[in-house]
C-alpha cells in the first residue's frame, strides 16, 4: 500500500547487460536462435545452388530407375539398398517433372533442417541448449561435406539420418507404442540407404542403457536388421548381376578398420575447425589430415585428463554417438580400396562431424566449464565456419557449372533426337570425383530418352540456346558431334550427286576452307598433291568456335551430318597442309 504524501520512486531503466542476460536465460531464446540459423541457412542454400541440376548418382535416379522394374529398384546401386530414395526421386519426377531442379533442392533443404532440429530436440533435456546450437550450427554450412550441404544430392545421405534421429527421439519416450514407431522408422531408414545401419547400433545402445534385457533391444532393432540381411543375401546370391556398378565392399579390407577409426574423427575435427584443406599446384582441393590428427590427439588428452582428475563425470549416453561413429567407420573400412570411399570423402564427413559434435554435447554436462569456455568453443566454430563457407561457395559454383554442362548435354540430345546413338554416353572423362568441378554429368541416351519423353528435361529452349554464351554453344556442338557420331569415314564408290566447289590452293602451304552443310548431307574430302601433313576437319553449328571432328589421310573421306530435329546448317572447316577439294554430297 502506498503512503500518502510520498512520491513513488521512478522506474529504473533496464541496462543492456541485464536485458541480454535475461534473453540468454529465456528457454525460448535457443529455439529462436536455431530458427534464425535455419532461415539464414535456407536463404544461403537457395542462393548458392541456383543453376544446379542433376549430377553424379542423381543421373541414375533419372535415367535408370524410372524406366526399370521393382526388382532393379530394390536391388539398389553400388551395393546399397536405396529403395526409399528411388521412390522419393520417382515421386518428385512424376509430380513436378524434370524441367526444374527446385523440388529436389527443397527436399534436400528440408532434410538438412530436419536433421539439425531432431538432434537438438534429442539433446536439449540434458545439454545446455546454447551449446547445442553452437555445435550444430556448422552442419548448416559444412563446406567440407559439400555433396550433402550444397546440393540436392544430400537427399541420399540425409534421408537415413533424419529417419534414424527420429527413431532415437521416439525411443526417448516411454511406452510400447513409441518403441513400435521407432522400429518402423528404423526399418524405413534401412530401406533408404545403408547409412542407416549405425542407427541400429545406436538404438540398441540407447535401449540397453535403460533396459539391459536383450529382448527389449531385439524387439525394436531386429525387424530392420532382418530386412537388411534378407536384402543383402537376395541381392548378392539370389539376384546377382542387376547392379550396374561394381560392388564397393570387400571383406579383405577389414585390415583398414584401425586406420578408418583414427582417420574418421581426425577428418571430422579438421572439417569442423576449417583446418582441413590445401590447394595443390593445379588448384584442386586436397583434404589435409595433418591438422586433424593434432586436434584428435589434443581432444583425447583433454578428455582423458578431465576424466582422470575426477573433475568431470562423463555420461554413459556418450556411448550412443560413439558406437554409431565406430560402426560407420568400420563400414567405410570395407570400401577403402576405392579412392572415393575414404573417411575424408565429402559424402561421409557429414555423418562423422555430426557424431563428433554429438559426443561433445553428451560430454559437456559433466565438465566444469571455466569462464570463457563457451566463448572459446564459439570462437573455434566461428573460425571453422569461415573456411567451410568458402569451400561451400566454391563447391556450389562448381556444381552450377556442372549443371550448365548437363543442360547443354540435354539440349544436344534434344536436337539430335533419333540421330543420337542409343549407346552414346556423355561422360566428363577428365573427372575423377575428387572435387565438385570434376563430377561427371552422366547422360546415357538409350535409357535417358524414355525418361526425357516421360518427365521432360531442363534442356535449353532454341531461343535460349541462340542467346547463350559462345562457350556453352560450342559445348553443345561438341556433344552433338559425339552423339551423332560425326567423323570422317573412307569414301566408298562413285558420288554422282557430289557438288564440288571448294578447293584448297597452293599445296604445301597451310590453308583452310569452310563449307556450309545442311543436315542430311555429307562433306566429301578429296586430297590431292604430294604435300605432307594432315587434313583436319572441324565443324560448328550453334557455337562460334570450330570443334575438331577428325583427320583425313591421303584417301578420299566422307563426313556425314545426320538429319536431326534442327534445320540449322553445319559449317565445316578443313585445315590442310596440302591440296584438297571439298564437295557436298546429297
Amino acid at each position: 500500500m502506498s503512503h500518502p504524501g510520498k512520491a513513488r520512486p521512478a522506474a529504473q531503466p533496464r541496462s543492456w547487460g541485464a536485458a541480454a542476460s535475461g534473453w540468454l536465460t529465456d528457454p525460448r531464446a535457443p529455439l529462436f536462435a536455431l530458427g534464425l540459423l535455419s532461415l539464414i541457412a535456407s536463404v544461403w542454400f537457395l542462393l548458392l545452388t541456383r543453376g544446379q541440376y542433376f549430377f553424379s548418382d542423381e543421373w541414375t535416379r533419372f535415367a535408370f530407375f524410372p524406366n526399370l522394374g521393382i526388382e532393379w529398384s530394390l536391388h539398389g546401386t553400388s551395393g546399397h539398398l536405396i529403395l526409399v530414395n528411388i521412390l522419393l526421386y520417382r515421386s518428385l519426377l512424376e509430380i513436378f517433372g524434370a524441367g526444374s531442379y527446385l523440388p529436389f533442392k527443397l527436399l534436400g533443404l528440408l532434410l538438412q533442417i530436419a536433421a539439425v532440429w531432431l538432434l537438438f530436440l534429442y539433446l536439449r533435456r540434458r545439454v545446455n541448449p546454447w551449446l547445442i546450437v553452437c555445435c550444430l550450427a556448422p552442419l548448416f554450412f559444412l563446406g567440407a561435406a559439400w555433396p550433402v550441404t550444397a546440393s540436392a544430392y544430400g537427399i541420399v545421405i540425409l534421408t537415413p539420418i533424419v529417419l534414424g534421429l527420429a527413431a532415437l527421439l521416439a525411443l526417448e519416450r516411454t511406452g510400447r507404442w513409441w518403441a513400435f514407431i521407432a522400429s518402423v522408422l528404423l526399418g524405413v531408414a534401412v530401406l533408404s540407404h545403408s547409412g542407416a545401419l549405425p542407427f541400429l547400433v545406436g538404438a540398441a545402445v540407447l535401449i540397453w542403457l535403460s533396459d539391459p534385457s536383450l529382448k527389449a533391444r531385439l524387439w525394436v532393432v531386429a525387424p530392420a536388421l532382418l530386412v537388411y540381411l534378407a536384402w543383402f543375401l537376395w541381392s548378392r546370391y539370389l539376384s546377382p548381376g542387376l547392379d550396374s556398378f561394381e560392388e564397393p565392399l570387400a571383406l579383405g579390407n577389414a585390415a583398414f578398420a584401425a586406420a578408418s577409426l583414427v582417420q574418421g574423427p581426425a577428418a571430422a575435427l579438421a572439417a569442423i575447425t576449417g583446418a582441413f584443406y590445401r590447394l595443390t599446384e593445379s588448384g584442386e582441393l586436397n583434404f589435409d589430415l595433418a591438422p586433424g590428427y593434432l586436434l584428435l590427439a589434443l581432444a583425447v588428452v583433454g578428455v582423458g585428463t578431465v576424466w582422470r582428475s575426477g573433475r568431470a563425470r562423463i555420461s554413459s549416453r556418450v556411448l550412443i554417438p560413439a558406437s554409431m561413429l565406430v560402426a560407420f567407420l568400420i563400414l567405410i573400412a570395407f570400401g577403402m580400396s576405392d579412392p572415393d570411399r575414404q573417411p575424408t570423402s565429402p559424402r561421409y564427413l557429414y555423418f562423422t562431424v555430426m557424431c563428433v559434435v554429438w559426443i561433445l554435447c553428451e560430454i559437456s554436462p559433466g565438465i566444469r566449464w571455466q569462464k570463457g569456455g563457451y566463448v572459446a568453443v564459439l570462437a573455434v566454430f566461428a573460425l571453422g565456419a569461415i573456411a567451410n563457407a568458402s569451400i561451400y561457395g566454391k563447391a556450389a559454383n562448381g556444381l552450377r557449372s556442372a549443371g550448365i554442362s548437363a543442360r547443354a548435354a540435354l539440349s544436344a540430345l534434344e536436337v539430335a533426337g533419333p540421330a543420337a546413338s542409343p549407346s552414346y554416353g556423355f561422360i566428363d572423362k577428365k573427372g575423377d570425383g575428387s572435387s565438385p568441378t570434376r563430377w561427371s554429368n552422366f547422360v546415357a541416351v538409350g535409357l535417358q530418352r524414355r525418361s526425357i519423353d516421360r518427365f521432360g528435361s531442363a534442356a535449353y529452349a532454341p531461343a535460349e540456346l541462340r542467346t547463350a554464351d559462345s562457350h556453352l554453344r560450342t559445348e553443345v556442338d561438341g556433344i552433338l558431334i559425339a552423339a551423332e557420331a560425326i567423323k570422317p569415314a573412307r569414301a566408298t564408290g562413285a558420288q554422282p550427286s557430289a557438288r564440288c566447289g571448294w578447293v584448297l590452293p597452293t599445296p604445301g602451304s597451310t590453308r583452310s576452307a569452310t563449307a556450309k552443310i545442311a543436315p542430311g548431307k555429307s562433306l566429301l574430302v578429296l586430297p590431292y598433291g604430294d604435300g605432307v601433313g594432315a587434313l583436319t576437319v572441324s565443324a560448328m553449328r550453334f557455337g562460334t568456335d570450330p570443334v575438331a571432328v577428325g583427320s583425313v589421310g591421303r584417301r578420299a573421306a566422307e563426313v556425314s551430318f545426320p538429319r536431326d530435329r534442327s534445320s540449322r546448317p553445319w559449317r565445316a572447316t578443313l585445315s590442310a597442309e596440302r591440296g584438297a577439294r571439298l564437295c557436298t554430297v546429297g
